[in-house]
């Protein structure tokens, strides 16, 4: 891997840990406790994401979604990260379930043996998520997004409309903070 490629991963990952401090750090508009959850986001195209969401207000809430895809080795070594902020949006529909949905800006990048990539991305969340108990829940989404691709080996630039994964499901651990 290239010393530029490094230089850009470094440089993203120190962004995304910057941008998921500062939503720890900020306080609810004006709650007394705040909602927050975090989980583990299986996809179909061979990768995992971290998400941590912080309530903003009943039923909307704040989301970071951090992670690894295309991850392996076999003749060449391959990999993907990808960051998205965004906000997500719930309406019950019965009892546990809620239909969840909102905008989710992503930034991505990729990398296998000389050829790297960066995808500017602008999804929205499509999914369902049951409350198994009150501190545990389970989901399945999709991220449907238009998006732009920039490839340094060629340096091509392709516009792109596709889904980030087939579905992904989760398991999410509910807790709440004092302010």
């Amino acid at each position: 891997m290239e010393l530029n490629t490094m230089k850009t991963i470094k440089f993203i990952l120190f962004i995304a840990l910057l941008a998921f401090s500062q939503m720890l750090n900020s306080n609810a508009l004006n709650a007394q406790t705040t909602n927050r959850e975090l989980g583990l986001r299986l996809t179909a195209s061979r990768g995992s994401d971290f998400v941590f969401k912080k309530e903003k207000q009943e039923g909307k809430f704040k989301r970071l979604r951090v992670g690894l895809t295309d991850l392996g080795y076999s003749e060449d070594f391959r990999f993907g990260l990808v960051f998205g902020i965004g906000i997500e949006k719930r309406k019950e529909i019965k009892d546990q379930l809620h239909f969840i949905h909102g905008f989710e800006p992503s930034l991505s990048i990729s990398s296998r043996n000389d050829n790297s990539a960066a995808r500017v991305g602008l999804g929205y969340i499509l999914g369902f998520q049951y409350d198994v108990t009150p501190n545990f829940s389970a989901n399945v989404e999709a991220i449907p997004f238009v998006g732009a691709n920039v490839n340094r080996d060629d340096g091509s630039f392709i516009a792109d409309l596709g889904i980030n994964s087939s579905a992904a499901i989760g398991l999410i651990y509910r807790f709440q903070k004092s302010k």
